[in-house]
């Protein structure tokens, strides 16, 4: 995938989605305190991002995937982690990040040094975009922030 993410980590996805009305997470999820992570898929097309429901997305029609990380100690210095495991061989190209590809190029670790200042509404979140030269499939996710990992998180891209 020599463009998985069409949006840079904090600074843009952080900034288009805290500008929008979309609830992500939930208020209820962040007003209980508990670390949490969790998988959203919107719906690109308008002028402003639309949470869809599920996990899956299309490959041909204008969406991303998202990873949110809640409730969880921030830093003025903090390591954002991503476990990415696609269903088939592929290619990750990612600015700003640290990336290392297992030798099977389907397993990478994706690794992120993040100032408080880039994390906005104390909500990390890191976004993905999707083009027909990514494999079909379930893709797994494993996510660390700081010392909190979060495991078992996937999402399904379609044609």
């Amino acid at each position: 995938m020599k463009k998985l993410l069409a949006t840079t980590l904090a600074l843009l996805s952080a900034m288009a989605f805290a500008e929008t009305k979309v609830d992500t997470p939930a208020e209820s999820d962040v007003k209980d305190k508990q670390p949490f992570a969790m998988i959203r898929v919107f719906d690109t097309s308008g002028k402003e991002p639309k949470l869809m429901n599920g996990n899956r997305l299309s490959r041909h029609k204008s969406r991303q995937v998202c990873v949110f990380v809640a409730n969880v100690p921030i830093q003025e210095q903090n390591l954002f982690a991503e476990y990415f495991q696609a269903p088939k061989p592929m290619k990750i190209h990612f600015e700003g990040a640290n990336v290392q590809a297992e030798d099977n190029q389907k397993n990478y670790l994706i690794s992120f040094n993040m100032t408080k200042e880039q994390i906005a509404n104390d909500v990390v979140s890191q976004c993905w975009t999707f083009t027909k030269k990514d494999p079909i499939g379930t893709y797994k996710l494993d996510v660390q922030f700081n010392d909190i990992v979060f495991k078992g998180l996937e999402f399904k891209v379609l044609k």
